[in-house]
């Protein structure tokens, strides 16, 4: 598990290139939780046919008096953007346990959770409901 982990750190590591320690850090955080949670995760790959539209996945960690909700956005673990520039991948890692919001292009940005390895999309209240118990 150890090996599998510092092999997923280098990826995450190469793929953000931004050569630091905090990233380093931030790399080996992220890939323990996917070495941890591998049985329970599930990889979400979108794909856009523009460089306008835009996908991101975050984590919702709390409420903000502003925006509603508190995220912290996910980095990539692997993107593609081809030479032309309008198209383009991202592939997300997402655990079990926690809630996120997504934007995919050609969707609304919707709320869902893992579980069960599938990806399961939540309502506004529901985030609500879970952050208040948490």
């Amino acid at each position: 598990m150890r090996a599998k982990a510092m092999k997923k750190a280098w990826e995450i590591f190469r793929e953000a290139g931004i050569r630091t320690i905090e990233a380093w850090s931030f790399a080996l955080k992220r890939a323990w939780e996917i070495v941890k949670n591998t049985s329970k995760a599930v990889v979400l790959k979108m794909e856009a046919r523009s460089n306008s539209d835009k996908m991101w996945v975050a984590e919702i960690v709390g409420t903000h008096p502003r925006f509603k909700f508190e995220r912290n956005f996910l980095t990539p673990d692997r993107q593609h953007v081809s030479r032309s520039g309008n198209a383009q991948w991202k592939v997300f890692t997402l655990v079990e346990g926690k809630v996120y919001q997504v934007n995919e292009p050609d969707y609304l940005p919707y709320f869902a959770v893992v579980k069960n390895g599938k990806l399961i999309g939540i309502s506004e209240d529901a985030v609500k409901v879970r952050l208040a118990v948490a």
